[in-house]
């Protein structure tokens, strides 16, 4: 019980996440390098997804795929 009580917690605190970014003019607000600053574990998702994925094409091929990936250039005044 416990158990599934911390999922519905978890998946709450996502679903917050998510209506939190919602905004009126997505053009001026949280996309695309943004969202990868303020969340960078978007990013980390990202590459692990990728990379899995390059390792699936190996192994089931024996194809060696070629990956990119390419990391935006942006600038922050976080320190």
């Amino acid at each position: 019980m416990e158990r599934a009580a911390a999922e519905v917690a978890k998946q709450e605190e996502l679903a917050g996440k998510v209506k939190a970014l919602s905004e009126v003019n997505p053009m001026l607000g949280m996309r695309g390098c943004r969202l990868g600053v303020e969340f960078p574990e978007i990013y980390a998702m990202q590459v692990r997804a990728i990379v899995e994925a390059a390792c699936d094409v190996l192994r089931d091929t024996g194809k060696q795929p070629h990956v990119e990936i390419m990391i935006p250039l942006v600038g922050s005044n976080k320190n």
